[in-house]
């Protein structure tokens, strides 16, 4: 995780914002789900979705968050970005990065889905030998 310091202060605000919103329970709850729960707060799905409509979309942030590596600073990425700035070589370094299942998930769902490029990155990526 990038130093506090180093974080514009938006991000820090962020990422304060998802370490008060974190709770144990949830972290006991991603456990059961083999979620990788390293660097995560541990926030409720409904109190991170008001955070990242109150954040709206912003490819520059999202990126940001990305690199922080905390969970849901990732899982903020993938609902903050834009599919429309997204390009295959990008979406291909954030898929080499997924730490949960969950995180995939989210991805898939969240903004790769919606970019125009997805179905011939599939086929690529099912045909590969990586």
């Amino acid at each position: 995780m990038r130093d506090k310091l180093s974080m514009e202060k938006s991000e820090r605000q962020i990422l304060s914002r998802l370490e008060a919103l974190g709770r144990p329970k949830m972290l006991v709850k991603m456990v059961h789900y083999a979620i990788n729960t390293e660097n995560a707060p541990g926030v409720p799905l409904l109190d991170f979705r008001r955070l990242a409509s109150g954040i709206g979309a912003d490819q520059t942030l999202a990126l940001t968050l990305w690199r922080c590596s905390v969970h849901e600073t990732r899982l903020l990425a993938t609902v903050i970005a834009r599919p429309t700035e997204t390009d295959r070589r990008l979406a291909e370094i954030l898929s080499a990065n997924f730490r949960s299942w969950y995180l995939c998930y989210q991805y898939c769902n969240n903004l790769f889905r919606k970019c125009h490029f997805t179905r011939n990155l599939i086929v690529e990526w099912r045909l590969s030998e990586k």
